[in-house]
């Protein structure tokens, strides 16, 4: 871990300490930096929980505990630190996609498939598919492509092999 990367976060934590912010406080320090600093810091990875600028060698460093995310399609706000812990995370296109809901079944041609709104941190609006898998009538019970018995019908965990999805971006 460099030397500034160090500075900066134990200020940072400081801070946070002095005034008791967790959740979804935010947390901001300024510091100056010399010029070897500020090429470094360029090169320096931050994930969303950190925004910042820098204005006459100072660089203004703000963390929030929580991300939300405005989704014009919805008219929503989205918290989407909650969504990410409740839910996971989903990959497309070498986005995060943040599912906003429970999965429902819905009747397609081709058989049916549970469906979810999600939004990308920019506040897109995307669809998240899983394919139920067929069902037994006669015994009630979910099976997979291999005629495997999954699981009873009436538990909703057993529909669809829910690690095997696919995105589909909603258009208006």
């Amino acid at each position: 871990m460099s030397e500034l990367f160090k500075k900066i976060t134990n200020k940072l934590e400081e801070k946070a300490k002095k005034f008791g912010f967790k959740g979804t406080d935010s947390v901001h320090v300024s510091v100056v930096l010399t010029e070897d600093e500020r090429k470094e810091f360029s090169s320096m990875k931050w994930n969303d929980h950190y925004n910042y600028e820098i204005k006459n060698n100072v660089l203004h460093m703000n963390y929030v505990e929580e991300l939300t995310v405005y989704c014009g399609g919805l008219e929503k706000k989205f918290n989407i630190t909650k969504l990410e812990k409740k839910y996971g995370k989903f990959i497309y296109e070498d986005k995060r996609i943040y599912q906003i809901e429970d999965a429902f079944p819905e009747r397609q041609i081709e058989g049916t498939i549970y469906r979810a709104y999600g939004i990308d941190k920019e506040g897109m609006l995307y669809f998240i598919i899983w394919k139920q898998y067929a069902k037994d009538a006669e015994r009630k019970m979910f099976i997979n492509e291999e005629g495997k018995v999954i699981g009873n019908c009436s538990n909703r965990a057993n529909a669809c092999n829910w690690n095997n999805y696919t995105i589909e971006k909603v258009i208006f």
